[in-house]
C-alpha cells in the first residue's frame, strides 16, 4: 500500500479497504454474461427458431404452429447422427423441462450443429440460462471445424443476442471463417456474421483483413458494404484494402439514406482515414446545412445518429474554423439521458479516492461535458511539479488533463483495447487536453496497480511537455 507523497502523486493518498474497492469496480465492469443471474424455468414460453421460419402448410392458428416439430437434438440410443437436422422430439424436451439441471442432462450428447441449434431456440425463447448456455458452448469448444459457415454465423449470432462471450469459441470460430470465407459466395451469411462480430466487439483483425478482401472481390452481391466500414470504425481497424473498398463504396453511396451517409463520414473519420478525402469533405459540410438536417428524425432511434454529429462539428470546427448544429430539444433531452451510464459512476468514484486526498472537489471535476456529444470521465490539472493545482486556480502554463475509464462494453475483446467510439473521443479530446486512456481491468488489479499506472502516464505527459 502506497501512504506517503510520492514526486508524481497528485497528494496524500487516501487510504482505502481495497476489498470493498475491487468488489464494487468489478461488478460494473463485468460483462453482463457474468453478472446474470440463472433462472430454472420452462423453455418452451416462445417459438422455436424453426417453427418460425416453417410453419405447416395446414397451420391456421399460432397455437397450431407451436405444434410443428421444432429443431432438436437426437436421442442417446440413436445409432447415427443427422447432420443438418437434429431429432426434434429432444430438443422439445430440453425447451420444455422445468428443472436447468434435466436440460443440462439433456443437452450433454448434443453435437456441434445441434449445439448450435439449442443456442438459436434458446435465443427465440428469450431466456438465457446460464449454467446451460456454457455447457452448451463448452462442447463447440474445439470442434467449430465441423460447422459449416452458416452455422459458424449462426453461432455467432445465438452468441450476441445472448450476450456471452467463450474466448476460446470465438477465437475457433473466427479461425474457421477465414479458412471456409474464400470457398463461399453467400453475401447473406457473410454481412450476418459480420453483424454479429460487431454486436460481440469481438475483434480478429486478420479475419477483418479477410472479410474486406472478401467485399472487394463480391461487391456487386454485397447489399450494404458501408455497414462494414463502420464495424472497422467501431473495431478501430484499417484493412489494407481501404482506400480501395471506399472508392467503390461512394460510387454507392447516391442513393443512400442519410443516417447511412452520416454512419459512413462518421467512420472514415474514426479511421482517421486520408483516402477519398474530398468526397469525405464535401459530404460533411452537406451535414450542417438545415435542409439536410430535416430530413433526420427527431425520435428516439434518432439519438446515435445525432450524437455521431455532434462529434463531426468538432471535426468541422477544426477543419473551417465554423459549423453550426441545431441539435432540437427534445434530442438534447434523450441525448443527455443517453450519455449518463451508470455503470461508469462506481469506477469513476473509485478512482478519484485514490488520486485526491479526501475526495477534495476542488482538484477535479467529474462528468464534464464536452460540448462534443459525450462526458469526460473526469479532468484535473497539474503544474510543473506534478501535482494537482484547484481547477480554478489553473494557471495558462498548467497541463489540463481529461480521464477517460473504459468499461467492458467500450473495449474490444480479446485485446481490451478502447472501441472506435472512446478512440474518437480521445482524438477529440486532445486539441485542449493530455488524455490519459484506464482500461477496466487495471481497476482490478488492486491499490498499488492503479498507483502505478496513473504514475507512469502522468511522467509519460511530463516527459512529451519536458517537464522533467
Amino acid at each position: 500500500m502506497i501512504q506517503q507523497q510520492s514526486k508524481l502523486c497528485l497528494g496524500a493518498m487516501k487510504l482505502v479497504q481495497w476489498q470493498s474497492v475491487v468488489r464494487s469496480v468489478m461488478r460494473t465492469s463485468w460483462p453482463n454474461s457474468v453478472k446474470s443471474r440463472t433462472l430454472a424455468q420452462p423453455y418452451s414460453t416462445s417459438p422455436t427458431v424453426a417453427q418460425e421460419r416453417k410453419s405447416s402448410p395446414n397451420a391456421t392458428s399460432k397455437t397450431e404452429q407451436k405444434k410443428e416439430n421444432p429443431p432438436g437434438v437426437r436421442k442417446t440410443q440413436t445409432k447415427s447422427i443427422p447432420s443438418e437436422l437434429p431429432n426434434t422430439k429432444e430438443v422439445e424436451a430440453m425447451m420444455k423441462v422445468k428443472a436447468l439441471s434435466s436440460a443440462i442432462d439433456i443437452s450433454s450428447t448434443f453435437n456441434p450443429q445441434q449445439c448450435v441449434q439449442a443456442l438459436k431456440n434458446l435465443v427465440v425463447a428469450k431466456t438465457r440460462p446460464l449454467p446451460l448456455i456454457q455447457t452448451l458452448t463448452e462442447r463447440i469448444s474445439g470442434s467449430t471445424q465441423n460447422l459449416n459457415i452458416k452455422e459458424l454465423s449462426d453461432l455467432l449470432f445465438a452468441l450476441g443476442k445472448l450476450r456471452h462471450i467463450h474466448a476460446d469459441v470465438l477465437s475457433s470460430t473466427c479461425e474457421a471463417l477465414k479458412t471456409q470465407l474464400k470457398g463461399t459466395t453467400n453475401a447473406a451469411v457473410v454481412g450476418s456474421s459480420i453483424s454479429s462480430l460487431r454486436n460481440l466487439q469481438w475483434k480478429d483483425p486478420d479475419l477483418l483483413d479477410e472479410y474486406s478482401i472478401w467485399i472487394q472481390k463480391n461487391f456487386v452481391k454485397f447489399q450494404n458494404p458501408s455497414t462494414f466500414i463502420y464495424t472497422l470504425a467501431l473495431q478501430n481497424h484499417s484493412p489494407p484494402n481501404l482506400e480501395d473498398l471506399l472508392k467503390l463504396i461512394w460510387k454507392r453511396m447516391s442513393t443512400s439514406s442519410s443516417t447511412e451517409l452520416v454512419n459512413l463520414v462518421w467512420s472514415i473519420n474514426v479511421l482517421n482515414c486520408p483516402h477519398t478525402a474530398e468526397e469525405t469533405r464535401r459530404a460533411l459540410n452537406g451535414f450542417f446545412n438545415q435542409r439536410f438536417l430535416k430530413t433526420l428524425s427527431s425520435g428516439p432511434e434518432s439519438v446515435p445518429v445525432w450524437i455521431k454529429l455532434w462529434n463531426l462539428q468538432a471535426v468541422a470546427k477544426s477543419l473551417w474554423g465554423h459549423a453550426e448544429l441545431d441539435i432540437p430539444a427534445a434530442v438534447k433531452n434523450k441525448i443527455s439521458t443517453t450519455l449518463v451510464k451508470s455503470d461508469k459512476a462506481a469506477m469513476i468514484s473509485e478512482v478519484t479516492q485514490l488520486l485526491f486526498k479526501d475526495l477534495d472537489s476542488n482538484l477535479y471535476s467529474a462528468n464534464v461535458s464536452s460540448n462534443m456529444g459525450f462526458p469526460i470521465d473526469f479532468i484535473f490539472c497539474i503544474n510543473k511539479d506534478m501535482t494537482a493545482v484547484p481547477l480554478h486556480l489553473a494557471t495558462p502554463d498548467c497541463i489540463r488533463l481529461a480521464v477517460m475509464i473504459h468499461s467492458f462494453h467500450e473495449c474490444c475483446q480479446p485485446s481490451k483495447e478502447p472501441n472506435g467510439y472512446r478512440v474518437f473521443e480521445m482524438r477529440l479530446l486532445e486539441e485542449d487536453f493530455k488524455v490519459i486512456s484506464v482500461p477496466y481491468h487495471i481497476l482490478g488489479g488492486g491499490y498499488a496497480q492503479v498507483h502505478s499506472f496513473f504514475e507512469s502516464a502522468l511522467s509519460s505527459v511530463a516527459q512529451k511537455n519536458k517537464l522533467l
